[in-house]
């Protein structure tokens, strides 16, 4: 019961991380920008990768990040999933 506590506790600070990298992004870059391009093309979209590259599931997350993005809605890790 620990671990589950201790991982819960990981995933929350890893989502207020990102959350705040949402809200910069969002308040800093024009949406068109942002979604602009690709990682190699866009620096906006290689820094949110860049912090994405460690996690199990990259792709999943970066999918989830720019729904959240492009729909303005706070990021969850299964925005992905809800298609």
């Amino acid at each position: 019961m620990k671990y589950c506590t201790k991982t819960s506790e990981v995933y929350q600070k890893q989502d207020q991380e990102i959350q705040a990298l949402l809200d910069e992004i969002r308040a800093t870059v024009p949406p068109l920008e942002a979604l602009r391009g690709n990682v190699r093309t866009n620096p906006h979209r290689a820094r949110v990768a860049k912090v994405f590259k460690e996690y199990r599931f990259p792709d999943a997350y970066l999918t989830s990040f720019w729904i959240a993005f492009a729909e303005g809605k706070p990021f969850h890790r299964r925005l992905w999933d809800k298609t």
